[in-house]
């Protein structure tokens, strides 16, 4: 049975709500606009992928969880990225924190740390080339 999948706006607003801040307060723990929050929690405009990772990590979920909410994976290809967290012994919030290490931004240090467990045997080639390919649809 699939995991019930929370839109993002709803995520952002329940965990605001939950830490009694207001939406500027909650902005600027993000380090964003108020304007651009208050879009992101109507889910009237989406967040820069180079914001995923702190509002990630701000929520307590991990990458794939936002991706998936955003509709940006399916269901089978979360499964996948879980799997090879796992599958480097890790959970995937630790996997973001990992690959949140790496310079550049969130593709290249995705790129980098599915190189990174492939080459020293955690995550098969045929993982390494599946969640290559969903990085490059996104």
């Amino acid at each position: 049975m699939a995991a019930e999948v929370i839109p993002l706006g709803s995520r952002l607003r329940q965990r605001r709500q939950e830490l009694g801040l207001t939406q500027t307060q909650a902005a600027q723990q993000l380090e964003v606009a108020r304007t651009a929050y208050r879009l992101w929690e109507m889910e009237a405009s989406k967040p820069a992928p180079d914001r995923w990772r702190a509002i990630a990590s701000w929520l307590g979920i991990s990458m794939t969880a936002i991706l998936l909410a955003e509709e940006l994976i399916d269901q089978q290809e979360a499964a996948d990225a879980n799997r090879a967290a796992t599958g480097a012994g890790m959970s995937a919030q630790e996997w973001d924190s990992g690959s949140g290490q790496s310079s550049g931004d969130y593709f290249s240090q995705e790129r980098a740390m599915i190189a990174d467990q492939a080459r020293i045997g955690n995550i098969s080639p045929i993982e390494a080339t599946r969640l290559g390919h969903v990085l490059s649809r996104i």
